[in-house]
């Protein structure tokens, strides 16, 4: 399996061991002299390498939340870790930003609108939804009617049934 690697603004990869060939993905890490601690809550996990022996001195994590392991970047020094950082700050920043919705606002969110509006959010009422709610009050008036009938139909059915000799 390859890495990417960035050096000073260059790309490159180096091939590492296939974590699918029964490897673990903190073992191939642990390989390169990092130590992984799963994931990060920046949207950014910058890891340096424990050994001295590693050629390369950091292990980015492009921690996003549409994989399910995150994309990592081998880079070799400092300079290049800022250069990186340079280059894909807005990413960072989206990531981050999304992060902030999902775990701080939108559970805000959603408590304000049920004290505001007195149901959950993905209820559905009169005052905040009203082709909803009409479509809802139709169907529901349509079951009834329809479980109306059939009991009337299974009434008439169980009356003639007794009625004959």
């Amino acid at each position: 399996m390859k890495i990417p690697t960035f050096d000073s603004g260059a790309w490159g990869s180096t091939e590492v061991a296939d974590p699918s060939n029964g490897t673990t993905w903190e073992a191939t890490v642990k390989s390169l002299g990092f130590d992984w601690t799963g994931d990060c809550m920046t949207g950014l996990g910058i890891h340096v390498a424990e050994s001295e022996d590693s050629p390369w001195a950091y292990l980015v994590d492009l921690t996003t939340h549409a994989y399910d392991r995150s994309p990592t970047v081998l880079v070799r020094d400092l300079g290049s870790l800022l250069l990186l950082a340079k280059l894909y700050e807005p990413l960072w920043r989206m990531s981050r930003r999304e992060y902030v919705w999902e775990d701080r606002l939108e559970p805000l969110m959603k408590k304000a609108f049920e004290a505001w509006h007195g149901h959950p959010l993905d209820e559905i009422c009169e005052e905040c939804d009203r082709y909803g709610w009409n479509a809802r009050e139709k169907k529901i008036w349509e079951e009834r009617t329809r479980k109306q009938e059939a009991a009337r139909l299974a009434q008439d059915k169980q009356e003639k049934g007794e009625a004959a000799p």
